[in-house]
């Protein structure tokens, strides 16, 4: 009962407030700790290293590098046309290159590729004995200074001697030997290697070509051939004959005078461009150089043979061509050939009065224009290849003689004759008229844009 009387426990027995007024307890104040405040940085002293001794400088060598030094040599000969060609390269990138036979050199600057190129070739380079006695053969001596090789063989590789006949030929000029009095070098084209002639004052022939291992040909110059080198060193013509033509090469003729003096005449596309007194030593030597060179391709053809001296197509479809021996091809319209040998006279009289009285001109002035012209002249003349074209030639009165020589073939009689005709009279046909097999055609000339 004492129990029972008790006083309740204060954790079990709500405040009489609190059960009176119905209210939710109230949590019990907790201490709040303390707010966590980072500490700023640790500043440690460092001390300053100080260094035992004092910088020393860095030391730089005072040795140049020796640009000067050589690094490949290459010397070519062939003794039987005394040439003798020698280029150097340094370290560099410099080349000099250096004609022993006329004792003249040339310096080229920044050739870095070039000589890379030429050392990895030769360095893999085997070359063959050069046979016993053999002055033609292509003999070339390789040095490496600094690393102490050196060769010397037979040349044949076809790529290596031509390029490095025309690297020579690029820097030093064409080769002709002391004893050349005449000679034509010829570049490279698509069509054929580059190749050389020359003929010597004993009148020996020696032709080379670029991409062959020794000289192709030496013979005896024929009586035509020194009659034509005799009449023609002497002659003075200009530096350059030269007409647009794709695909040709630029050549170089040397002539040689008896007083010693030197010419050196460039030429391009010589059909349309080489004058008269030039023409008969340039086809004979044309000629020869065609029958001795290797790997080459017929090259298309020009619209005037370079033989012609005289090339007249007429508005009637007859065409007149004369060659530089005076050989001449007449077609008439329904395509019958007569041929006929002139003499230099009788060329001199068609020709000469045309280029003095302007009918024809230099310039090539035909192939320019954009008229539609049915008949042109082409004459080979003392400064080059003289042309005119017409639409009507037989109106032209200093065309009369020209057509008059053509009418005589094909017996085409004329207004004098027609009225002598009419008188009773009867021309009679020329000695000099030949009769055309009928069977024969001409054969057409490809047009060609000089």
């Amino acid at each position: 009962m004492v129990a029972c009387n008790a006083s309740p426990s204060p954790s079990t027995s709500p405040p009489p407030e609190t059960a009176e007024t119905g209210l939710l307890p109230l949590p019990t104040p907790q201490d709040v700790p303390p707010t966590f405040t980072p500490s700023g940085p640790e500043i440690i002293d460092t001390p300053t290293t100080i260094p035992t001794r004092p910088p020393q400088p860095t030391e730089i060598p005072d040795t140049p590098i020796p640009f000067d030094d050589v690094v490949v040599t290459a010397r070519v000969r062939i003794p039987a046309i005394s040439y003798d060609r020698r280029l150097e390269g340094n370290i560099g990138s410099e080349l000099i290159f250096v004609d022993e036979t006329a004792g003249k050199g040339q310096f080229r600057a920044r050739q870095a590729v070039i000589l890379i190129e030429l050392q990895q070739v030769l360095e893999e380079l085997v070359l063959a004995p050069v046979p016993d006695g053999c002055d033609q053969c292509v003999d070339l001596e390789v040095t490496f200074p600094l690393e102490e090789i050196e060769f010397r063989g037979w040349l044949q590789d076809p790529i290596l001697l031509a390029s490095l006949e025309n690297l020579f030929s690029i820097t030093l000029g064409p080769h002709f030997s002391p004893d050349a009095v005449a000679g034509l070098r010829r570049t490279a084209s698509p069509y054929a290697p580059s190749q050389t002639l020359e003929v010597q004052n004993n009148g020996t022939v020696h032709i080379w070509q670029a991409n062959q291992d020794a000289v192709v040909a030496s013979f005896e110059a024929s009586e035509m051939l020194t009659t034509a080198v005799s009449q023609t060193i002497n002659t003075a013509f200009q530096s350059q004959y030269a007409a647009s033509c794709e695909g040709v090469p630029i050549e170089t003729l040397m002539l040689k005078s008896e007083s010693g003096g030197v010419q050196t005449i460039t030429i391009a596309c010589p059909a349309f461009a080489i004058p008269l007194p030039m023409h008969d030593l340039y086809v004979q030597f044309d000629r020869l150089m065609g029958e001795v060179v290797l790997d080459a391709i017929p090259a298309p053809e020009t619209g005037i043979p370079l033989t012609a001296v005289l090339q007249y197509e007429r508005e009637d479809n007859v065409s007149l061509l004369v060659d530089y021996q005076g050989g001449m091809s007449l077609v008439d319209a329904a395509g019958t050939l007569i041929t006929d040998t002139l003499s230099i006279e009788q060329i001199t009289t068609l020709t000469t009065p045309l280029i003095e009285n302007g009918m024809v001109s230099l310039g090539l002035t035909t192939f320019a224009s954009e008229e539609e012209n049915t008949a042109v002249l082409l004459i080979r003349g003392p400064q080059g290849l003289y042309d005119g074209a017409w639409i009507e030639t037989q109106t032209i009165p200093e065309l009369e003689p020209l057509n008059s020589f053509v009418d005589n073939y094909l017996n085409i009689p004329s207004e004098d004759s027609s009225d002598e005709s009419e008188e009773g009279g009867t021309p009679e046909p020329t000695s000099e008229t030949p009769t055309a097999p009928p069977a024969e055609t001409a054969v057409p000339t490809a047009t060609a844009t000089p």
